[in-house]
């Protein structure tokens, strides 16, 4: 799979698909606004694989790339990215990592099979990645903003999340997302995201409801008002209440740290100097599985009052698995990291394996709801519908199948938009070439050494200072509310962008 593209060469494609209406941008604003069928929500197949050296994760398949190729992915609930795996390998946001990707355009799908509830997507900006050590997953982001590039005329591509709404398949900018858990149930249970829509067959409601912070990238905040832990004791393990991020990217709880010297007593952890993890040797694995403590996150809009949700989890949840090459030799692990300030707690995605999320970002809301857990219960889907589409006149729900642009009549062909991106480019490189040509003749050349041609979309200004991608607000539906810290957590946006042939890795 083949996704690098040349500076002028993404540009110019960015500049047609713009010029002609094709699907970059998705369906026009005109268009938008006249949907006359709801579509039914879209429920993305997950793998039936569980991944990871940090985990047994449940990923999600998609198909990406021309010829399509099967890959396996976890969700970032924060990103709006789509980041494949090189032979090398990967990485977080705010909390120490860092890491390059490359960027081009090509066609994501959900699912191993294409159909009419498994769509996909042309044009959509996939970033490939790589580091020292492997990595046995890519990321699908979640997240509704644009991928901007500062370097080529400052050009944003829409996320793969708006694309779905721009170009009608969904019936609200919304997510439903639990991360499953191998350790439920006879076979373990598995991830769940559905876009438009959420199923009742996997969470039990409540009566909170929760905010969307102002800041995008820091957006799904809420309030802890109290951690409490029951096993041979019972005891209080938040000092006073804080705010926390929930975001699915990374795996651990990242608490003050009061809090995590409180965990520390109850469930007798000790942090290795070696891996700087709580590690959890065979003998109090045994010890700890016996006792089976629980601990209960009360969460709510506010840090005191109002209603509240509570999230219950087990031991199980929190005896990660780890492999090489995250740890040298095999053995389970606490997710439990101390964060420097209030702008660094998150709710990783071991908290989402009991907790079931619902996020509207056109009423600026979410829910927190504690998981179920049957076997073979069936699913009961419920829509989400969008405010721009709550009087339409017809409530039948129908799949579309817009996301193949040969299927549209008010945009040009897949072909065509091609054919105009090459004579862009064929005009873009002839205009270099006599300019080049124009100037030998005026100016003899002061050096025989050759001129790197710039990266594809690079993130370095002309002096050479780093330059990063930045999130466009406009795509959000205003709020005015704000319960999120001062400080603002960076999401996964800081890359830099060399050439080269990206591959997936299984």
């Amino acid at each position: 799979m083949k996704i690098r593209l040349p500076n002028g060469l993404l540009l110019a494609s960015i500049i047609a698909l713009k010029v002609t209406g094709s699907p970059l941008n998705g369906v026009p604003e005109d268009d938008f606004k006249s949907d006359k069928v709801i579509p039914s929500p879209l429920v993305i197949p997950a793998s039936q694989y569980f991944d990871g050296d940090d985990g047994e994760w449940s990923s999600l398949a998609l198909r990406v790339g021309t010829p399509a190729q099967d890959v396996r992915v976890l969700v970032s609930t924060n990103s709006p990215q789509t980041l494949v795996v090189l032979p090398l390998g990967w990485f977080q946001a705010d909390l120490g990592y860092s890491q390059s990707a490359d960027f081009g355009l090509d066609s994501i799908g959900l699912g191993y099979v294409s159909g009419t509830n498994n769509p996909t997507l042309y044009n959509q900006i996939i970033g490939a990645i790589a580091t020292p050590s492997p990595f046995y997953t890519g990321i699908f982001g979640l997240g509704p903003q644009p991928v901007n590039f500062t370097t080529i005329g400052n050009s944003s591509v829409p996320s793969y999340f708006s694309s779905l709404r721009s170009q009608k398949l969904i019936p609200s900018l919304t997510w439903s997302y639990t991360a499953g858990e191998k350790y439920r149930l006879k076979a373990g249970q598995y991830a769940q995201l559905i876009f438009g829509g959420y199923d009742t067959s996997r969470s039990t409601p409540n009566s909170a409801t929760f905010i969307l912070a102002s800041d995008i990238d820091r957006d799904i905040v809420v309030a802890i008002q109290a951690i409490t832990y029951s096993g041979n004791t019972q005891a209080s393990l938040l000092k006073s209440p804080t705010d926390a991020f929930i975001e699915s990217t990374d795996p651990n709880f990242w608490l003050p740290e009061p809090a995590c010297q409180e965990f520390e007593k109850v469930f007798g952890l000790s942090l290795d100097d070696n891996t700087g993890l709580y590690l959890i040797n065979s003998t109090q694995y045994s010890l700890l599985t016996a006792i089976n403590p629980q601990v209960t996150f009360t969460l709510a809009n506010a840090l005191t009052g109002g209603n509240t949700a509570s999230i219950v989890l087990p031991f199980n949840a929190f005896a990660l698995s780890a492999s090489y090459p995250f740890v040298p030799n095999d053995t389970y692990y606490f997710p439990l990291r101390r964060s420097a300030n209030d702008s660094q707690n998150t709710l990783g995605r071991a908290f989402l394996q009991e907790a079931y999320l619902t996020v509207d970002y056109e009423r600026g809301n979410f829910t927190v709801s504690q998981c179920s857990f049957v076997d073979g219960a069936t699913s009961n889907l419920g829509t989400i519908i969008s405010p721009t589409l709550a009087s339409s006149t017809s409530s039948t729900s129908q799949a579309s199948s817009s996301a193949d642009p040969t299927n549209s009549t008010k945009h040009l062909s897949f072909e065509i938009v091609c054919g105009i991106v090459v004579i862009l480019v064929a005009v873009l490189a002839m205009g270099a070439l006599g300019g080049f040509y124009l100037y030998r003749r005026r100016k003899r050349p002061t050096s025989t050494a050759e001129i790197a041609l710039r990266r594809m979309v690079g993130d370095f200004s002309n002096d050479g200072s780093r330059m990063t991608p930045s999130p466009n607000p406009s795509t959000i539906p205003p709020n005015n509310y704000s319960t999120n810290p001062s400080s603002s957590y960076k999401s996964l946006r800081d890359v830099k962008v060399p050439m080269v042939e990206a591959r997936t890795a299984h």
